[in-house]
């Protein structure tokens, strides 16, 4: 078939990953916001724009949060690795 196909599919599979990761932001953002909001956070985050009621300081944070993560594990060898084992065993 050619390589139409394989590259058809690995620009799926870009665009899924990159949409996945988006609604994952998105999620984690409105966890933050909820949280603020029942004062488990600081209120700050609970706000929301006037505007548009979009919780932007909440999305935010939730996005510097990965940003630093991905940052951290990148300039590792063992980056990954390591991040995983911290998220998968700080669990009760």
């Amino acid at each position: 078939m050619g390589t139409w196909l394989h590259d058809l599919v690995a620009v799926s599979k870009a665009i899924g990953a990159a949409f996945a990761a988006l609604a994952g932001q998105a999620a984690a953002g409105r966890l933050l916001f909820a949280m603020a909001r029942d004062r488990r956070l600081p209120g700050v985050v609970a706000k929301v724009n006037a505007h548009s009621g979009v919780p932007r300081r909440a999305l935010l944070s939730a996005a510097v949060v990965t940003l630093v993560a991905v940052v951290w594990a990148a300039r590792r060898d063992d980056g990954l690795d390591r991040l995983w084992s911290r998220w998968s065993t700080s669990a009760p």
